[in-house]
């Protein structure tokens, strides 16, 4: 018995194209994002105080070594990050779930929200090592979660959008990836450029920003955060602009 042909919906199939061009179009941006990720957790880390504001798995470490009784971490700090995070989190879930926006126009709006957010921070910053500034002092925790919350919502629309090989704020799924996908996991070695260079950029940012902030200071490693979100801003404004099928087309990542 001949079963029925399935007939392909080239409005559909157009859709599809266009969404694989974007995710292609976007990587940049990622990218770029990824880099500011490194420069922050350093800055949050050397310069506020021994805590992560993008890296949550690091922050659950930091609270069991506080808990085991080793020296020099604060865990409610630690703790005001992961609920910062969360937080930014829920928020960007309920955009998703009452606006429904575009993809792209969801991923503009994440990043200028973020810009601004890391603008803040910075502009708090100023403030810290100063006569009024205590390791403890409401500064600190404020300036942790203004950012933690920049990350989790950037965290939780990439992950909505399903950019899985360019996660911006963690590498250990992008390291399992790229391990598992190549020859010798018996992968197919799809995207792993992709995956390398994200891990790579990520890795360069904290190095960067650790430099900046041991050798100028936390404002400087800051002004490169924003110069590569900024980055991205401008980005996405290029492919807005040069590529507005991809931009416009609705569905998923």
């Amino acid at each position: 018995m001949i079963g029925a042909l399935r007939t392909v919906d080239p409005g559909a199939a157009e859709a599809a194209l266009r969404r694989s061009e974007r995710r292609k179009l976007l990587a940049p941006t990622l990218l770029l994002l990824t880099f500011a990720t490194g420069v922050i957790d350093a800055v949050s880390y050397l310069a506020i105080g021994s805590v992560f504001t993008a890296n949550m798995t690091g922050n659950l470490a930091l609270i069991g070594f506080a808990l085991g009784g080793a020296p020099g971490f604060s865990i409610s700090r630690t703790v005001a990050s992961l609920g910062a995070f969360a937080a930014g989190a829920v928020i960007a879930g309920r955009i998703a779930a009452t606006w429904h926006p575009r993809p792209f126009v969801w991923m503009q709006l994440v990043t200028r929200v973020e810009l601004v957010l890391l603008a803040i921070a910075a502009a708090l910053t100023t403030g810290l090592h100063t006569g009024l500034d205590t390791d403890d002092s409401p500064l600190r925790y404020l300036v942790v979660v203004v950012l933690a919350t920049a990350m989790g919502i950037r965290n939780a629309t990439v992950r909505r959008l399903g950019f899985r090989d360019l996660p911006t704020t963690v590498a250990t799924s992008t390291i399992t990836d790229l391990a598992t996908e190549s020859r010798l996991g018996g992968g197919e070695r799809r995207n792993q450029v992709r995956r390398a260079s994200a891990i790579g950029v990520m890795l360069l940012g904290a190095a960067i920003g650790a430099a900046l902030v041991r050798e100028a200071s936390a404002l400087a490693a800051f002004a490169l955060a924003l110069a590569a979100v900024g980055a991205a801003v401008g980005h996405q404004q290029v492919i807005a602009q040069w590529h507005p099928a991809a931009a416009a087309v609705p569905g998923d990542a």
